[in-house]
């Protein structure tokens, strides 16, 4: 029970399994014309995290109208200001681009 994260099942993500249609709704949800706003919700150790990751793999291994996906665990530890969260957001944001576009993260420093 070293990482807090999954103290029952370890540091590893579990794979998805038996959430066809929960991924279903929420890819139709996404891939929409006009995109709903999602919020994924639950207890503890329902699988939200396994969700949104088995959700950014399938974003990043399909055909997808998105360029990336970044999934952002802020866990309990929400960043200090506003500031900061736009600051990490941008970051991280940045970090995405450099990954799927390289010729362009440079100007966005």
């Amino acid at each position: 029970m070293s990482n807090p994260r999954f103290p029952i099942l370890g540091t590893e993500i579990p794979p998805m399994l038996g959430r066809a249609r929960i991924m279903h709704r929420i890819w139709n949800d996404l891939t929409k014309t006009t995109p709903s706003n999602l919020s994924v919700i639950g207890p503890r150790f329902v699988g939200k995290t396994v969700i949104m990751n088995a959700l950014a793999q399938r974003i990043a291994n399909e055909e997808s109208p998105y360029e990336f996906a970044l999934y952002w665990h802020l866990g309990h530890v929400a960043p200090a200001s506003d500031e900061d969260f736009i600051a990490q957001l941008c970051e991280r944001l940045r970090d995405c681009l450099a990954q799927s576009q390289a010729d362009t993260s440079e100007y966005r420093k």
